[in-house]
């Protein structure tokens, strides 16, 4: 990975608010005045507030008013601290999915870490509280190393044939190592903006699952004779292979995997040696596949 360069304002003291209803299904309410952490968030670990960020000699700024969060992992003395943030708040409806902003610097030297984020909802029934959605969405793959809008589905997180509504739910951010004894300090970075809960669910496209894909994918010309460019858009560097397929799905032309990176790429296609006819180009990246239609007509 290209040299990153993190620049935090750290902040080691909370303002503490009583919990209240969150207006539009927004949970990242800033106090007024001087920019302060999200009111309420409580957190472990190495927590930043930024109000920008380095990458690649390009200068990355919140997509939500001054500051956004930056959860990193910290050594303390020989103790390895994983960084989060969460909160706990009332919330009274089934929102479909969850959305924010994020980027992502995974390790590239300690394996076996990773980001993630937990859902838990409740219902109180008088004596106990009743779950009525919990679990924990993971982002792994390679570094997005730009602002990347994600969302998450929450229909499988909600219990099987529970259809009341909650009265509380529990938002945990937080970092993945496999043992504390692999923590090392900005070993794994997420950076995370603008969460809110959504009553749409969450499209293929903007899925956190799908996120490392290749999207906007065109060809041109299409229809092409000899040869054909392909142009797509990473949200992350990745490794990329083609595939010509024709309709019955066997593979008559491939292209050795290729390093792209964040952005528009675009690859030229050699169309030699092959028919007339409707074919499928498949890309494959290391986090996703897409796929569009090729008309060859010599």
């Amino acid at each position: 990975m290209k040299k990153i360069i993190y620049l935090f304002v750290l902040s080691l003291s909370f303002s503490v608010a009583k919990a209240q209803s969150i207006p539009n299904g927004s949970f990242e309410t800033w106090s007024t005045g001087t920019p302060n952490l999200p009111l309420s968030w409580t957190s472990a670990g190495l927590l930043a507030k930024i109000s920008s960020i380095t990458v690649n000699s390009s200068t990355k700024l919140p997509t939500h008013q001054l500051l956004c969060i930056g959860l990193g992992n910290a050594v303390v003395g020989t103790t390895g601290i994983i960084g989060q943030v969460y909160q706990k708040f009332p919330f009274t409806t089934r929102p479909k999915s969850i959305r924010f902003d994020c980027m992502y610097f995974p390790s590239t030297s300690v394996p076996g870490q990773f980001a993630g984020v937990q859902v838990i909802m409740t219902k109180w029934n008088g004596t106990s509280h009743d779950t009525i959605a919990n679990g924990t969405i993971t982002l792994n793959g390679a570094a997005i190393i730009d602002w990347a809008s994600v969302a998450i589905d929450l229909a499988p997180l909600y219990k099987s044939g529970v259809t009341a509504n909650p009265d509380s739910c529990f938002l945990r951010f937080r970092l993945f190592p496999n043992s504390f004894g692999q923590v090392s300090a900005n070993a794994l970075m997420f950076i995370v903006d603008a969460a809110k809960f959504s009553d749409n669910a969450a499209s293929f496209e903007e899925s956190i699952a799908n996120i490392g894909r290749p999207s906007q994918l065109t060809l041109y010309p299409n229809p092409a004779k000899s040869e054909t460019k392909i142009s797509f858009t990473m949200k992350c560097n990745s490794k990329v292979r083609v595939d010509i397929m024709d309709l019955e799905g066997r593979i008559v032309k491939q292209v050795d995997p290729t390093d792209t990176f964040s952005g528009k790429n675009e690859m030229n296609l050699d169309c030699d040696g092959m028919k007339n006819g409707i074919y499928i180009v498949k890309l494959t990246s290391e986090n996703g596949v897409n796929s569009t239609k090729l008309i060859l007509a010599k």
